[in-house]
């Protein structure tokens, strides 16, 4: 699993590189991380639209040269995936204090009815 920290670092590097460097970024240059998780990475921000990937073999191993999209770029100004992390779950606290207003609304309601039937009989 693919953490989004790892996500938008990836896509930071390569902003980077593409921007400030004016060149493709050049996965071989990441030594901390494995080849699988590179790629992951990689093809799963491309999946997004985010980056390009131009591959090429060399020796062995699989690099990749990575180009950011304007999307890509777009995202990362609006926060990446750690603000988007944010805002779903500020989303899903706003509907569980939804959810728990109606309930508190159903109990008074139905306390309201008890007590003019208490007050009728």
């Amino acid at each position: 699993m693919i953490s989004n920290k790892e996500l938008d670092g990836f896509l930071t590097l390569t902003k980077h590189h593409n921007i400030v460097k004016n060149h493709a970024f050049n996965t071989i240059w990441i030594g901390d991380v494995n080849a699988d998780k590179i790629k992951e990475i990689a093809f799963t921000l491309e999946s997004f639209g985010y980056i390009t990937i131009e591959n090429q073999k060399l020796r062995s191993d699989e690099k990749f040269h990575v180009w950011i999209t304007e999307s890509g770029m777009k995202f990362l100004q609006e926060g990446g995936f750690v603000a988007l992390e944010k805002i779903k779950k500020e989303q899903k606290r706003k509907k569980r204090l939804g959810i728990i207003y109606t309930v508190l609304g159903i109990i008074a309601a139905l306390l309201t009815i008890i007590s003019v039937l208490i007050l009728i009989i």
